[in-house]
């Protein structure tokens, strides 16, 4: 958060009055000027999970904001410029804002069959300008896929970070917009372990990364279920189902064999529920 502050009390050594030469000297070079206050100075911000700039992205004069949030210019040292006569007062008592930005222009700056990276030009609440990075994806489901005691995880290898991992099944349907997310669930739940649910149980809709993404997956409980074939896409190569305790997974999940935050969550909600 920004913070109002001042230049720092400088310290001087003392030393001798000066005579009429050196008094002349000193109306000569001008008295020091005094350091306006600014608001907003504070210690530098660190980046946000998942920001950064756009590929190929030409430096140039940077914005107010950072791609993927707001943030103070290089070479600002964490401080927001202060706001001209055209621009809007920051909010204080009785002047509250919940941040909303006004997208001023938008293009599309990427874009294939998963997934579109949208760049918008953004004027903050106090009207200075900002950059945004935004990650357009389709809505995904995850599935907790349960049988008395146990729960089946996928294993698959996720090229961004260069690891494999267990994680619960999940998945999107790019083409098909028009999907119902029940339909979304058991279809991914059979393509990736082959189990076809009796019983469908939503138990919320959450964000995968929601400061830099816009989509959101709904968590389902999958129950009574039964074993059927795969269907597998040719990027699940390699994607292994295996069916595990609870208690296995709760060591799963402290050890960092399951580390989707995805997937995490959805076992947050299934445990509120069954408390």
């Amino acid at each position: 958060m920004a913070r109002a502050g001042g230049a720092a009390p400088s310290r001087r050594l003392a030393r001798a009055p000066l005579g009429p030469a050196g008094a002349a000297r000193r109306r000569a070079r001008g008295a020091p000027r005094p350091v306006a206050q600014r608001a907003g100075r504070g210690p530098p911000r660190r980046a946000g999970r998942g920001r950064g700039a756009l590929p190929g992205q030409a430096r140039g004069p940077p914005p107010a904001a950072d791609v993927g949030g707001p943030r103070a210019a290089p070479g600002q040292r964490g401080r927001s410029r202060r706001p001209d006569a055209r621009r809007a007062p920051p909010a204080g008592p009785g002047r509250m804002t919940d941040g909303r930005l006004e997208v001023t222009a938008s293009r599309v700056v990427y874009e294939n069959r998963w997934m579109r990276l949208r760049e918008d030009r953004t004027r903050l609440p106090d009207g200075s300008p900002g950059l945004y990075a935004v990650v357009e994806k389709a809505p995904a489901a995850v599935i907790i896929a349960r049988e008395p005691g146990h729960l089946w995880l996928v294993s698959q290898y996720r090229h961004p970070v260069g690891e494999r991992f267990w994680e619960l099944p999940q998945g999107a349907w790019d083409d098909r917009d028009d999907a119902a997310p029940e339909d979304v669930a058991r279809g991914e739940l059979a393509e990736e372990t082959g189990l076809r649910a009796g019983t469908v149980t939503r138990l919320g809709r959450l964000f995968f990364a929601y400061g830099i993404s816009d989509q959101r997956f709904d968590v389902w409980l999958a129950e009574d279920l039964t074993q059927g074939p795969r269907d597998l896409e040719p990027t699940e190569q390699g994607l292994q189902t295996a069916r595990f305790t609870a208690a296995e997974v709760d060591a799963m999940l402290l050890d960092g064999r399951i580390a989707d935050s995805a997937s995490v969550a959805a076992l947050g909600l299934l445990a509120l529920r069954d408390r």
